[in-house]
């Protein structure tokens, strides 16, 4: 990897890097580089046959319950509800405030 690159990635990343900071990230990603070189060459053959059989641990959805089934007991448990809705407090502003 060279300066270039580094260039190069920042631009693409739309990352403003000063100049006097290059070197540093360059050595840092060599760095980085290399580690993942050293974490690649590692022999997982020995790991992968402890594995044993994959296959799905969830149940097969065979009746599922009849759509709306708990949603009166849901809201009487709520603390406020409307329309069949439960309703929350806003945390958010007016959603038109940030229309530009």
């Amino acid at each position: 990897m060279e300066l270039k690159d580094v260039e190069k990635l920042a631009l693409l990343s739309r990352i403003d890097i000063p100049q006097n900071e290059l070197g540093e990230l360059l050595s840092d990603m060599t760095a980085i580089l290399a580690y993942v070189e050293q974490v690649e060459s590692v022999s997982t053959a020995a790991l992968t046959a402890d594995i044993g059989e994959l296959r799905n641990v969830m149940r097969d959805d065979l009746s599922p319950h009849e759509t709306g089934m708990y949603t009166e007991v849901l809201l009487r448990e709520a603390p406020s509800q409307e329309a069949g809705f439960v309703k929350v407090s806003q945390i958010l502003g007016d959603a038109n405030a940030f229309d530009a």
